[in-house]
């Protein structure tokens, strides 16, 4: 973990960390940290009653302990313990507690210790490397939050089709900054999206379609059955979602070129850039197993939501639930043709963006 605060992430690229099966971590350019479904125990295989490894304990060692795990925002695609893990939760929340009781030891502000949360009192916002830490996510996922030992303070739910800015902090704090400084807090954009229940545990499931600094755009499906109403409410709603999105940007934009008298010339190139674009990433589960995509299935989603790049995942961690991701490249030739493929290793470092594409992060 400390290699991730420690990278520095220049401006129109993001920061990406696959952690296994679907557990990733992004860092822009503003520094601002978002981790998705971290697994980081091997609560699946044990759920914190065996000792020791069983036959479905994960292959390899998680890259990050639950411990050390500090980003300004942890999103949950649903609750099974692969994606909303409770041992995983309980360490960032213990976490919190015993660096905030080290901090009120040694005399420290809270605002500076790196993921001390504010006393529990009056106001109830706990602090994270400077900021506020939030878990967002469906209700069931939330509620593994809870019993873990997150305080609801920091839960925020999230539907399907609403959009959410996430900010370092949140709520009037943040809508101060602004006004005084006159620029845009650090954080990013957050779109539930639909994703279809794999089975009866929980029928909440979803994805999050996410804007970075500098724009670029990342869709991960989280896990999500087969249908073809998946093509238009999953892939062609994000295609669509990115495209409005460019249009605000570029409205806004066209505010500005108006009071330099470029107004118009603006307007017709925005309007163009924004009728071909597409999500940046996209990053979608493959393993068909419990109930999951197919490599066939994940391309052909691809191919609705038309990204520049797709990134396999749910497919490498654990014995009875593993296969070879090179398939779906060949799949992804036939359904998605103007889609990149590239298979991520596990604890590497890797810098994203839109003119170099994905490329290795240096340490």
């Amino acid at each position: 973990m400390e290699k991730i605060r420690g990278a520095h992430i220049p401006p129109f690229h993001l920061g990406i960390w696959f952690l296994g099966q679907n557990s990733f971590i992004f860092k822009d350019s503003q520094s601002f940290t978002v981790a998705i479904d971290p697994y980081l125990s091997d609560y699946c295989a044990t759920r914190g009653i065996v000792p020791g490894p069983t036959e479905k304990s994960r292959k390899f060692p998680p890259p990050v302990l639950p411990e050390e795990l500090a980003v300004d925002l942890i999103l949950l695609t649903h609750s099974h313990c692969d994606h909303a893990d409770p041992e995983t939760l309980k360490g960032v929340a213990q976490s919190f507690s015993h660096a905030f009781e080290a901090s009120q030891k040694q005399g420290e502000s809270p605002a500076k210790n790196p993921v001390a949360p504010l006393p529990q009192s009056k106001e109830k916002k706990p602090l994270h490397q400077g900021g506020w830490l939030r878990i967002a996510g469906p209700r069931l996922a939330l509620e593994v939050a809870r019993k873990a030992g997150i305080p609801l303070e920091q839960l925020r739910l999230i539907q399907v089709g609403e959009e959410v800015f996430f900010s370092k902090k949140p709520g009037i704090l943040a809508a101060a900054e602004r006004l005084r400084s006159g620029n845009a807090d650090k954080g990013v954009l957050v779109r539930g999206t639909f994703a279809i229940p794999t089975d009866t545990t929980d029928l909440n499931h979803m994805g999050f379609l996410i804007r970075f600094a500098g724009g670029i755009t990342l869709w991960n499906t989280g896990d999500t059955a087969w249908s073809e109403h998946l093509l238009e409410l999953g892939g062609k709603d994000v295609r669509e979602t990115v495209q409005r999105w460019q249009k605000e940007d570029s409205a806004a934009g066209s505010q500005e070129a108006m009071q330099e008298g470029k107004g118009e010339q603006h307007a017709a190139l925005s309007s163009a850039e924004a009728s071909h674009q597409r999500p940046d990433l996209m990053l979608v589960c493959i393993n068909a197993g419990y109930g999951n995509l197919s490599h066939w299935e994940a391309a052909c989603l691809a191919g609705a939501a038309e990204p520049r790049l797709v990134i396999p995942t749910h497919y490498d961690l654990f014995p009875h639930n593993s296969l070879d991701p090179r398939p779906f490249k060949t799949s992804l030739e036939k359904r998605a043709p103007h889609s990149l493929c590239e298979i991520l290793e596990v604890g590497r470092g890797y810098l994203y963006s839109k003119e170099r594409g994905l490329e290795g992060l240096e340490d």
